[in-house]
């Protein structure tokens, strides 16, 4: 029998999403990840993910995939040669929003 934890990352992967996200606790997770700081989840929202405003190279999950996209685009506008950390997703997807 499947847990919660796993019936929810199936879910999410299949919404297209990447993760959680709790924005009143300034934290997210990724899909491979959640909730590793074994808090109550109840409260979060499926997000994706992006880069994180105030540390370079780092990523954030948001609540919207816009938000996502316009974090990777700013930050590469501030670092446009600098190779963005964490696994990319094909092309296709981030464009048209598919899976």
């Amino acid at each position: 029998m499947a847990r919660v934890i796993e019936i929810l990352r199936a879910h999410l992967e299949d919404g297209g999403f990447d993760g959680l996200v709790a924005d009143d606790a300034g934290c997210g997770c990724l899909c491979d990840d959640l909730a590793p700081c074994s808090s109550d989840f109840s409260q979060c929202e499926p997000g994706y993910r992006g880069m994180h405003e105030d540390e370079p190279g780092e990523w954030a999950i948001y609540r919207t995939k816009t938000g996502a996209l316009e974090s990777v685009a700013k930050a590469r506008s501030k670092t446009p040669n600098a190779r963005l950390s964490g696994p990319q997703r094909p092309a296709q997807e981030v464009e048209d929003g598919t899976k």
